[in-house]
C-alpha cells in the first residue's frame, strides 16, 4: 500500500513540474534593485500581463503554471528587455550593462543565440554610418566610399536574411520556427526600425520590401502543416497574400483616361509600404 501511495505521490509531483515553469535571474546593474520585471505576452501591440517579480540584491525569480510553451517578453516596468521561451524547466536570466542571457533550457539556448546574432549583424550596421564620417574626415574619395559602403550594407542584408531562413527552417516544428517567421515581417515593414541616415534607410528599407514576398513564398512552400496552422503565421500570410493580390490587380488594370490626363498608380513599393504608427513592440 505505501509504495502505490509513493509512486502515485511520485507521479503526481513529475506531472506538477512538467506543467510549471521556474526562472532564477540575476543582475549587476544595481539601478535595477527594487524594480518589477515582468513577463509579458505582446500580440497586436497589446500586452498581457503574465507574471511579475521584484529585483532584490542582484536576484529575481518567476514560476508559475504552465498551459503551453510560448515565447514571451521580459519587461523592466514598461521597457522591453528580451524574448524568452516560457517552458517547463530550470530557466536562467542574466541581465548586465552590455547585454542580457537567456539559458537553461535547449529552446532558450537556440532563442538567445539567435537573438544576439541579429543584433550583431543590427551593430554591424549601424558601424557603416561610423565608417562613412570616418572616411570624410580622412578625405577618402567619396564616390568610391559609398560604393564600398552601399556593398557593405548589401552583404549584411544577406546575412541577415540567411540567419532568419536558418532559425525558421531548423525551428519549424517549435514556437521558435513561427515566432522568428512573424518578428521578421513585423519588424522589416515597419519604418521605425531604420534609425540611421537617409540613404541607409532608403537602401535597406527598399531591399527589405523587394525581398519580403519571395522570402515568405519560400518559407510556406518548406513549411509543414503544423507551421502554416499556427494562428500569427495564417493571419499573417492571408494579409500578404491579399496585399500581393491587390498589387497584381492594381498593375493589370488599364488606367482611365480623363481630361488627357493619366492617373498616378502607386508602385508595388508604395503599397507595401506600411501606414506610419507608433513604435512597435516585439
Amino acid at each position: 500500500m505505501n509504495k502505490i501511495l509513493y509512486a502515485l505521490m511520485t507521479t503526481a509531483l513529475l506531472v506538477s513540474c512538467a506543467n510549471s515553469y521556474n526562472i532564477t535571474g540575476t543582475s549587476s546593474v544595481q539601478m535595477l534593485d527594487g524594480k518589477k520585471l515582468y513577463l509579458k505576452n505582446v500580440r497586436n501591440s497589446q500586452k498581457e500581463n503574465i507574471d511579475s517579480c521584484d529585483v532584490v540584491h542582484g536576484q529575481f525569480k518567476f514560476y508559475g503554471n504552465l498551459d503551453s510553451v510560448r515565447i514571451v517578453n521580459l519587461f523592466i516596468d514598461d521597457v522591453y528587455v528580451t524574448p524568452l521561451v516560457l517552458e517547463s524547466g530550470d530557466i536562467t536570466v542574466k541581465i548586465d550593462n552590455s547585454q542580457t542571457t537567456v539559458g537553461g533550457t535547449e529552446l532558450n539556448h537556440i532563442l538567445d543565440n539567435f537573438m544576439k546574432s541579429f543584433f550583431r549583424l543590427q551593430d554591424m550596421v549601424m558601424d557603416v554610418e561610423h565608417e562613412q564620417n570616418q572616411s570624410i574626415m580622412e578625405g577618402y574619395d567619396e564616390q568610391e566610399t559609398m560604393k564600398r559602403l552601399y556593398t557593405k550594407l548589401l552583404g549584411l542584408s544577406d546575412r541577415k536574411d540567411t540567419l532568419f531562413t536558418n532559425v525558421v527552417t531548423n525551428n519549424f516544428e517549435n514556437v521558435i520556427g513561427p515566432w522568428a517567421f512573424v518578428y521578421r515581417v513585423s519588424y522589416e515593414t515597419d519604418p521605425y526600425n531604420y534609425p540611421y541616415p537617409s540613404w541607409m534607410t532608403n537602401l535597406l528599407y527598399s531591399r527589405a520590401m523587394e525581398g519580403l514576398p519571395s522570402w515568405i513564398e519560400y518559407i510556406m512552400t518548406k513549411a509543414p502543416i503544423e507551421f502554416k496552422q499556427d494562428a500569427e503565421v495564417a493571419n499573417l500570410y492571408k494579409a500578404f497574400q491579399e496585399q500581393q493580390n491587390l498589387v497584381e490587380r492594381t498593375e493589370n488594370a488599364a488606367p482611365p483616361v480623363e481630361n488627357n490626363v493619366l492617373p498616378v498608380t502607386p508602385t508595388p513599393n508604395d503599397l507595401a509600404r506600411p501606414a506610419t504608427t507608433e513604435g512597435n513592440e516585439k
